[in-house]
């Protein structure tokens, strides 16, 4: 079991509704989390509620929950490397 420290922040980038999110929508909202505090500091997390949804439902979300952080890593690797 994990602790998040006091500087640690949490972005949520799928919820509890039935509706799949977009990877890429995801991925802007996990970019726009770390651009306005510490990316070392955040982590990218599901909300509360899964567990009400059909497994395979949460099995796709938790597809976009890992290629949003995927995408939004590999984004700010390539700003760090560019400048």
């Amino acid at each position: 079991l994990y602790a998040l420290a006091y500087d640690d922040d949490v972005v949520v980038a799928v919820g509890d509704g039935p509706e799949v999110e977009d990877p890429r929508e995801a991925a802007r909202g996990v970019l726009q989390a770390a651009r306005d505090g510490v990316p070392s500091a955040l982590w990218v997390a599901a909300g509360p509620g899964l567990d009400g949804l059909p497994v395979a439902t949460v099995e796709q979300k938790l597809e976009v929950l890992v290629q949003a952080a995927r995408q939004a890593r590999l984004y700010l690797a390539k700003e760090q490397f560019e400048i």
